[in-house]
C-alpha cells in the first residue's frame, strides 16, 4: 500500500454516468465498488458518511493538485517528489510508467537515476570511516 485512494473520477462523483475504470494492485488489497446514485442518498442521509465522503475527496483533490504542481518542476526534482510519495515503488513498477507518471521521458527518468546514483556513491566514498 503507498497511501493512495482510488476512487474513479472525483468530478463525476455523485452523477448518474457509467464509470469504467480499471486498477491494478501489487498486493492483497480490497476493492470496494458501488452505485454512486444509492451512495449519494445515503450519503446524505449519514452525517458521518458524509465527512468521510468530503475527506475522501479532499484527499484526491489534493494528490492532484500536488501530482500537477511537480509537474512544473525539473526532472530530477519530479522523481526525488516521487522516491519521497512512494518510497520502494520504484523497484517494482515498470520505470517507463513512472517516467509517464512523472512526464519526462524514459531516457531522462534513466539520467536523472544514474546522476543521483553516482552522487550517492560520490558522497559515500566522502564519508569517513568509523
Amino acid at each position: 500500500h503507498y497511501g493512495d485512494v482510488f476512487s474513479g473520477n472525483p468530478n463525476l462523483f455523485g452523477q448518474s454516468q457509467d464509470l469504467c475504470a480499471n486498477a491494478q494492485a501489487m498486493s492483497a488489497c480490497t476493492l470496494l465498488m458501488f452505485d454512486s446514485e444509492k451512495m449519494m442518498s445515503y450519503v446524505r442521509e449519514t452525517p458521518a458518511l458524509l465527512e468521510l465522503s468530503c475527506r475522501i475527496l479532499s484527499q484526491c483533490y489534493l494528490g492532484e493538485w500536488d501530482h500537477k504542481r511537480i509537474l512544473s518542476c525539473p526532472a530530477e526534482a519530479r522523481y526525488r517528489w516521487f522516491l519521497n510519495k512512494y518510497p520502494g515503488l520504484i523497484d517494482h513498477v515498470v520505470h517507463g510508467c513512472i517516467a509517464s507518471f512523472l512526464g519526462i521521458t524514459p531516457v531522462t527518468l534513466s539520467r536523472v537515476r544514474k546522476k543521483l546514483e553516482r552522487e550517492d556513491t560520490q558522497n559515500l566514498s566522502r564519508e569517513p570511516d568509523l
